[in-house]
């Protein structure tokens, strides 16, 4: 998918969270029929001040269309 492609290839991200909600919101864009997207993102050898092999976020997102129906 093009629109990932960019974000993960261009975007810079502070937070391995908010490049999974970008990823997220992109794949929600794609399709009205979908309804949920689960999305996980792994860095390896994260610049943290201990040896991690990687770190990661997973996510999950309704569509704004299923977030509006359950209100």
């Amino acid at each position: 998918m093009a629109a990932i492609q960019r974000i993960v290839g261009t975007e810079r991200h502070r937070l391995l969270e908010r490049l999974a909600t970008r990823i997220a919101d992109a794949v929600l864009g794609v399709d009205p029929r979908i309804d949920t997207v689960t999305v996980t993102v792994r860095k390896l050898r994260p610049p943290v001040p201990v040896d991690l092999a990687s770190a990661g976020v997973t996510i999950t997102r309704p569509s704004p269309i299923v977030q509006n129906l359950s209100v």
